[in-house]
């Protein structure tokens, strides 16, 4: 069979595999729409999506469906204005999963017409579920979140497909192969959601590896569309010039430089997906769910840690000089709910945590910011719970790595952690021992020392006595023990705050384990949840 780039009415084409392959899908992708719209799981709003065909008409479509949606959720959640701003925020993530996807798109539909137009009707399909749907089902928002990071600028790339030559030849496979994935996992991801329920969750439990494998090939192959179109661009520096690419644009390419280099980083260590948005939804749900707890399931005579008491307990001693001195520092809150309650799953301090995070997260100044609500996550264990935290802090500090001497140095050390994690698995031994422990700290104290010494940087964990494997525990203290080294260690000011269930672990009873040669800079409190007179 050919491979030549075929010229019609003088408009360049794909070669003959390419076309055959997109072809096939839009027959596949039909087929899906006609089983999708015999289904009685989705909404008329919902099947409405297949007809979009492009990402301006979407964001029209979402905001035209906005207010009814958020009066659904209204009635199954507490409070209208929060769950407007959470399908608000759904619709603009989704808009952009659309916006940066649609470049892949717009090129097969313009070089292997009349193929192709059917699939941003799929794409808005699957976004428009999933993320209607993402606060139950949230491994497929997680991953779709994901691959919008990932294609982000990648209509800067679709304006320098334009030559005739190999290695623009070899792009053209790419950006085939990028689109066949992308479509492949829309349509998995969308059978997944013809499932009644129950049977969706079996899916799930044993099927999860599957939509695994489709994501990944997705990120993959998105991957190789830019590593390619970086290459052309390099090979022909006069593109630049004559695209003419301003600011805002060279920003754009170089943010996608920066995102590579952090997939790269964060495969090392072994995260599969982390998505900020998903994590403050996290957050919102976990600040729901703890309150609701503390409302109705507990006496309303028991303190409470919110409002003015709230105030109070920042502004005693302990709290506000861990908060307020040049020093780094670390803060260990161990909380003992009161006998009536001391068998709760929730910590009655968990909201010192939740509120410093938010007041963080929401913080005009540049100061970055990490945390990881230990008891929310099926990841607990130690290096997962820091790989989480550095892959945080580096997203935030990106542009340092464009340095490539302190790229390379860095690859290096998270490499080195990597193969002594994989070496241990090989010998079939604990997925995280001693050995890995030890690199992957000297990786965070490697990794805080890449920022500006003149920031704070502030990392915030609730429930650090849920870090633990099923039969192991050890989890917790490893964590709490790196955790101090980097304070007494890093160059830059650190400031960790930490809450554990004193029921669940008496880590107050046990702080000569934590090895800590500086105890101004490690301070315990511990307080015990009191009736009220009230």
């Amino acid at each position: 069979m050919s491979h030549e780039t075929k010229p019609v009415n003088g408009t360049k084409r794909f070669n003959d595999q390419d076309l055959t392959v997109i072809e096939k899908s839009d027959a596949e992708q039909e087929e899906f729409h006609r089983i999708a719209q015999a289904n009685s799981n989705f909404s008329k709003e919902e099947l409405s999506a297949l007809r979009i065909q492009s990402a301006d008409d979407f964001e029209k479509f979402f905001g035209s469906t906005l207010a009814a949606k958020g009066k659904f959720e209204a009635s199954h959640r507490h409070g209208t204005g929060r769950a407007g701003r959470a399908i608000q925020n759904s619709g603009a993530s989704a808009y952009e999963i659309l916006q940066n996807m649609e470049p892949i798109v717009e090129i097969v539909k313009t070089f292997a017409a009349p193929y192709g137009g059917i699939a941003i009707g799929t794409i808005s399909f699957l976004v428009t579920v999933a993320s209607y749907r993402a606060r139950t089902e949230q491994l497929i928002w997680d991953t779709l979140l994901q691959i919008r990071d990932r294609a982000v600028g990648l209509k800067l790339f679709r304006d320098i497909y334009h030559d005739n030559h190999e290695l623009d030849e070899h792009l053209q496979s790419k950006i085939v192969q990028a689109y066949n994935c992308f479509i492949s996992f829309c349509m998995e991801a969308g059978k997944y959601y013809t499932k009644k329920g129950l049977r969706r969750w079996a899916k799930a439990a044993y099927g999860a590896t599957a939509l695994d494998d489709y994501a990944s090939k997705v990120q993959d192959a998105i991957l190789e569309v830019r590593y390619t179109s970086e290459e052309l661009l390099m090979k022909n520096v006069d593109t630049i010039k004559k695209l003419n690419i301003a600011d805002a644009s060279y920003s754009e390419l170089q943010e996608s430089h920066d995102n590579n280099k952090l997939d790269e980083i964060q495969k090392l260590l072994e995260l599969s997906t982390y998505s900020k948005e998903s994590e403050l939804d996290r957050l919102r749900t976990y600040q729901t769910d703890i309150n609701w707890s503390f409302d109705y399931d507990w006496p309303t005579t028991l303190q409470r840690i919110q409002g003015h008491q709230l105030a109070n307990f920042q502004n005693e001693k302990e709290f506000y000089t861990w908060r307020h001195s040049n020093q780094s520092s670390m803060l260990i809150l161990v909380g003992y709910n009161n006998e009536q309650v001391c068998l709760s799953p929730d910590c009655w301090l968990s909201p010192v945590a939740l509120d410093m995070i938010t007041s963080l997260s929401k913080a005009e100044e540049s100061n970055p910011c990490a945390f990881y609500l230990v008891g929310r996550h099926e990841s607990r264990l130690s290096t997962q719970v820091l790989a989480s935290i550095l892959i945080q802090l580096l997203r935030q500090n990106s542009q340092v790595l464009r340095d490539q001497n302190k790229y390379n140095e860095l690859y290096a050390a998270v490499r080195k952690y990597n193969q002594a994690v994989t070496l241990q698995v090989e010998n079939g031994r604990q997925k995280s021992g001693r050995k890995a422990n030890k690199l992957l700290q000297d990786v965070a104290l490697h990794v805080l020392n890449l920022f500006d010494p003149h920031h704070t940087i502030w990392i915030i964990l609730d429930r650090v006595d849920q870090c633990r494997s099923e039969r192991e525990t050890y989890h917790r203290k490893s964590l709490m023990k790196t955790l101090v080294y980097l304070v007494e260690k890093v160059e830059v000011r650190v400031k960790v705050l930490a809450v554990v269930n004193g029921y669940d672990w008496k880590l107050d009873e046990q702080d000569d384990e934590l090895e800590c040669s500086n105890p101004s800079r490690v301070v315990f409190r511990t307080v015990h949840q009191q009736e009220t007179d009230s």
